[in-house]
């Protein structure tokens, strides 16, 4: 997959193109639908081609407005590219949402990517909305297209068994209340984090018996709700299980008190600093708790191991 952040880049496109736009400020199971559909017109002789941000609309749009999420995103744009690529896309373009795109008139907006982008098909959902003041809709691209010679494909929003539309938000929602196994339902894989290894302060293998591995996410990354998760753990092509804790280790004595994600892996010992690490969660066990000292923070751990194995051994992942 090509990765093209200017207009100016557009000249190796090839052919005709069948494209989508969108925030895509994550992956799920509905975006899954209209990805499907770009790479089905590959056998077409189309170029399959995603339009969206590198950064996300929500950033300007809410500026000066805090909110829960604090700017994070459910992917970092590296991470998209990943999914992306896995899922056939030939080019990515990334572009800023800036004050100059916001006020690109709909009809402007639609002529360009005929133009620009050799737009002959454009797959999109039943509420897409596009242009200054969201004027833009299906109906518009759609009394467009034989005019403007580009084929119109509306996806139905997808739902879930209870009716309500999988979306962003409402991922960014559960994900924030630790219902993990729900987030993964609606992504159709499990809700990850990538991460360097680094230095914690080796109480885990000094005055505990569970050592762990302490991790760096970028930044921009939407971590789950402070909490205690079963963990799937990729590093160096290989894979474990563990139990994961996001929070502040409010039981011990720390020089610095920040919020962290650290691991311990099943069955594994290993210098693994400095690695890169991807972990995945599976499922939510508890809260974070302070316990009254190191020997029933043990116990509890012990209760956490022997719950998260129990788990391990029948899980078979979102969608099975």
């Amino acid at each position: 997959m090509k990765i093209l952040k200017d207009k100016t880049e557009l000249g190796i496109l090839s052919g005709p193109t069948a494209l989508t736009v969108g925030k895509f400020d994550c992956i799920h199971r509905g975006h899954d639908r209209i990805l499907q559909r770009l790479s089905a017109k590959r056998a077409e002789g189309l170029i399959s081609l995603v339009f969206t941000f590198s950064k996300s609309p929500r950033l300007l749009l809410n500026a000066g407005r805090e909110d829960d999420f604090h700017g994070r995103n459910l992917i970092t744009n590296a991470e998209r590219t990943e999914l992306l690529a896995d899922k056939g896309i030939d080019i990515l373009y990334e572009r800023p949402f800036d004050e100059e795109f916001m006020h690109i008139s709909a009809e402007d907006f639609v002529k360009s990517l005929v133009r620009d982008f050799h737009m002959k098909y454009i797959c999109v959902t039943e509420d897409f909305h596009f242009g200054y003041g969201n004027a833009g809709d299906c109906g518009l691209l759609k009394k467009m297209g034989p005019k403007l010679g580009f084929e119109v494909e509306v996806i139905p929003l997808l739902k879930e068994a209870g009716g309500t539309v999988i979306s962003s938000s409402l991922i960014r929602s559960e994900l924030k209340e630790g219902h993990i196994a729900e987030v993964n339902e609606m992504l159709g894989y499990e809700y990850f984090i990538h991460g360097k290894i680094v230095h914690g302060e080796g109480m885990g293998k000094r005055r505990l018996s569970y050592a762990t591995i302490n991790m760096l996410p970028p930044d921009a990354k939407l971590l789950p709700k402070i909490g205690v998760y079963v963990t799937r753990i990729q590093m160096n092509g290989r894979e474990f299980f563990g139990m994961t804790d996001i929070g502040v280790k409010p039981t011990v004595e720390l020089k610095d008190r920040r919020l962290g994600v650290e691991t311990h892996i099943f069955d594994f010992d290993g210098d693994v600093y400095y690695e890169e690490a991807k972990v995945s969660f599976l499922s939510f066990m508890r809260d974070e708790q302070k316990f009254k000292d190191l020997p029933s923070l043990q116990t509890q751990l012990e209760h956490d191991d022997a719950a998260a194995r129990a788990f391990i051994s029948t899980y078979r992942g979102p969608g099975v």
